[in-house]
């Protein structure tokens, strides 16, 4: 749970960013996975002490990036995306946000804590 919370704002603060790169060619794809990698950064740092694994903190930071690209498709300033379709536009963002969360997984995570007991 504190997870989940801890990578909320990642999502709500990368919406609005992501907003400004709809419809830019790279940048629509490198945004939501930054906020992906963003999310299961602050979700890995919140449950360190608590050793948890990798998958329920990239799980939990790939929800809030998901989240937090889906705002920011209904944010977009030249007229609001529904987040859904078309698939062919918003179905790769989506992929990269997921992207971004495993890249902090297999790069970025920290060794566990239960092992120094």
């Amino acid at each position: 749970m504190r997870a989940a919370i801890a990578a909320l704002p990642a999502g709500l603060i990368g919406g609005p960013i992501a907003a400004e790169y709809v419809r830019v060619h790279l940048f629509s794809l490198f945004v939501p996975a930054l906020i992906g990698l963003v999310a299961t950064w602050l979700a890995g740092q919140a449950s360190y002490r608590s050793g948890l694994g990798a998958w329920p903190v990239v799980t939990a930071g790939a929800v809030a990036g998901v989240l937090g690209t889906a705002l920011g498709f209904r944010l977009y300033p030249h007229g609001p995306h529904d987040p859904l379709k078309p698939l062919s536009e918003v179905g790769l963002p989506y992929l990269c946000t997921v992207g971004g969360a495993v890249l902090w997984s297999l790069l970025l995570r920290p060794p566990s804590r239960r092992a120094e007991g």
